[in-house]
């Protein structure tokens, strides 16, 4: 028998659309008490630049949605519900049927109408949320 050296911790590619880990390596680095290291600063940053980069990527919908949650909830980057609104904005235009609806949650205490508007947006391209808060069947 070898004597290998055994793994402390692992950095994964997780994120909102690649979920996979959650099914087989985090139950088994639970088991095995292997850590794994999270990084939403270096998140924020690789969603902004798909958001707002000058690349291939800029203007990604889904990066700037994702963008948007990580400025409204503090999450990596400081708080800004102002600039959340904007990445939800571009995300919108784009078709981002999460951002449509976050943006609708963002708006409901202003306009009241455009709030409508953003969750019928959301419900027509697929968002149940979005379905559900503005009074419609999914």
């Amino acid at each position: 028998m070898h004597d290998w050296a055994r793994y402390d911790c692992v950095q994964p590619r997780y994120n909102a659309i690649f979920r996979d880990i959650e099914t087989e390596l985090l139950p088994l680095c639970r088991d095995q008490g292997i850590g794994v290291i999270a990084s939403p600063e270096r998140a924020a940053k690789l969603y902004e630049r798909a958001c707002e980069g000058d690349d291939c990527t800029a203007g990604d919908p889904i990066g700037c949605a994702n963008f948007g949650i990580f400025l409204h909830d503090g999450r990596g980057v400081d708080k800004d519900e102002e600039r959340a609104k904007e990445m939800f904005e571009k995300a919108c235009a784009r078709d981002n049927a999460a951002a449509c609806n976050n943006l609708g949650i963002l708006l409901e205490s202003g306009d009241a109408a455009r709030t409508l508007e953003l969750y019928r947006k959301a419900c027509r391209l697929g968002s149940s949320g979005g379905c559900r808060n503005a009074g419609q069947d999914a």
